[in-house]
């Protein structure tokens, strides 16, 4: 009785502003009297999730999980494809067309864009995690990215009205960029710099004041300390918490695969160095993300273009991956697709990325450490998210929203690029086939994105609801 208590007062508080108008489960189809047959569904699709992750772990990332409605969303992707295919949500869209499957970014909520720089030494803001990319609808993009922002409108006080207002703003962006790269021959997706970018908010991330030496070295200096004597740097893993020892086997294990990863798997003008990919250390990664949180990673620091100055060190972020949340819920041809045209998972990943972003990094590429499949990318100097948790009023969301929808626009168009035919139905012609799927309909098509995402945003306030009290329950319900 103690928890039906606890769960009656969580769901009177998950309701704000008219949204207890709504029916409870609204998505779902889900009446009140299932409600705990839907927190028993939510319970078993988290554990599977959080099945492999050490006790430890899987406590933070609970905890990060339960600080608000948006990092429960977070860290919940297998529940909104559940949700989606259960409702057939994105094949009864006005402007579903089974052919409209790009490499989609698979996990995309606000932050997972942010600020880092290419291989130009450019500084941009763009797409930034790719572990849960595949080849699939561009809806789920569309609709998980548009939930995001009425999540994060939600926890800034902004009212549901003024959320989805902004929705639409990024709904009719993401649609009008698309238009133009259909319709203008000489229009090209473009990366969101301090020119491109419309949102201050975005302009003040992208606004380099130190130049890339100078952040180089505030990185090093965070994750690492200079050892006079041997005249190099070691990981600080006395004094970072976010860092571990890896053992001497470990060790051993990882500069073995380094040779492979680098000499077969690196495609840039870095293939085959090996002075460049010199290793200096090696360290476990800790505390990192929100879903992927607990997952195996390392950072590996290496030499960089110059083997006689430490201040020239790159790191490596090498993390271990596994099949995507959406997988499960495609067909066995859709799987085929990628899966025949991939060497592994870490390989999709790195497809991935190299297929949504432009000139990304010179150092992608995959490395297999005890027979799991690590991907591999540099971490960059300039690497940062948004703040949105406070602070956020609508004009700064509406702003954001836009530049948002011109990024996923030019990603999902890059995605779709000539040398991805082998892959079930990537059509290089995609801006035009959006474009006439929302042909003089482009506020219908904005009024959908809003509604489906205002529907998920209260889905989700109640998801989180139920897995407070599921902690409240106890953890082991969970992990």
């Amino acid at each position: 009785m103690r928890h039906l208590l606890c769960l009656s007062f969580l769901l009177v508080c998950a309701f704000r502003d008219g949204s207890s108008k709504q029916e409870l489960y609204s998505v779902q189809g889900i009446p009140q009297s299932e409600v705990l047959n839907r927190q028993i569904l939510n319970e078993a699709a988290l554990q599977s999730v959080n099945k492999d992750l050490r006790q430890d772990d899987c406590v933070k990332k609970l905890d990060i999980m339960s600080v608000t409605p948006f990092t429960f969303y977070r860290g919940s992707n297998a529940l909104y494809f559940r949700d989606m295919a259960k409702q057939e949500t994105i094949s009864k869209s006005a402007f579903y067309d089974p052919r409209a499957t790009p490499w989609i970014q698979g996990d995309m909520h606000v932050l997972n864009a942010g600020r880092f720089d290419n291989d130009e030494k450019t500084v941009l803001f763009d797409l930034n995690d790719f572990d849960e990319a595949f080849v699939a609808n561009y809806l789920y993009d569309v609709y998980r990215l548009a939930t995001s922002i009425v999540l994060v409108a939600r926890n800034n006080s902004i009212g549901d009205i003024n959320a989805t207002a902004c929705v639409r703003s990024f709904a009719k962006a993401y649609r009008d960029q698309l238009k133009n790269l259909a319709e203008d021959p000489g229009a090209k997706p473009f990366a969101v710099d301090y020119k491109h970018a419309q949102s201050d908010l975005i302009k003040n991330l992208l606004e380099d004041k130190d130049g890339h030496e100078a952040m180089r070295k505030n990185m090093l200096k965070k994750w690492t300390v200079m050892d006079r004597e041997k005249d190099r740097r070691f990981f600080d893993t006395d004094h970072n918490g976010d860092l571990e020892v890896v053992n001497s086997t470990e060790g051993q294990e990882i500069e073995r695969a380094m040779v492979q990863y680098y000499t077969n798997t690196v495609t840039s003008r870095l293939r085959g160095n090996s002075k460049y990919f010199r290793v200096e250390d090696i360290a476990l990664r800790k505390n990192a993300g929100t879903g992927s949180l607990g997952t195996s990673r390392y950072y590996i620091l290496i030499a960089g273009e110059s083997s006689s100055d430490p201040n020239d060190d790159r790191i490596l972020d090498v993390k271990l991956q596994g099949k995507p949340a959406i997988y499960k819920f495609l067909t066995k041809e859709q799987q085929a697709a990628v899966d025949d045209n991939v060497d592994n998972d870490a390989d999709r990943v790195i497809r991935a990325h190299k297929s949504l972003l432009s000139r990304s990094d010179d150092h992608l590429g995959y490395m297999n450490i005890g027979g799991q499949n690590f991907s591999v990318r540099e971490r960059s100097p300039y690497k940062k998210a948004p703040k949105l948790t406070s602070n956020i009023d609508e004009e700064v969301l509406q702003a954001l929203s836009k530049d948002y929808g011109v990024i996923l626009a030019n990603a999902h168009t890059r995605a779709s690029k000539k040398g991805n035919e082998a892959l079930l139905g990537v059509p290089h012609a995609f801006p035009q086939m959006v474009t006439d799927l929302t042909k003089g309909q482009r506020g219908k098509f904005a009024d959908e994105i809003a509604n489906v995402s205002l529907s998920y945003a209260i889905q989700v306030d109640h998801d989180y609801a139920l897995f407070l009290n599921s902690m409240y329950m106890g953890i082991n319900r969970l992990c």
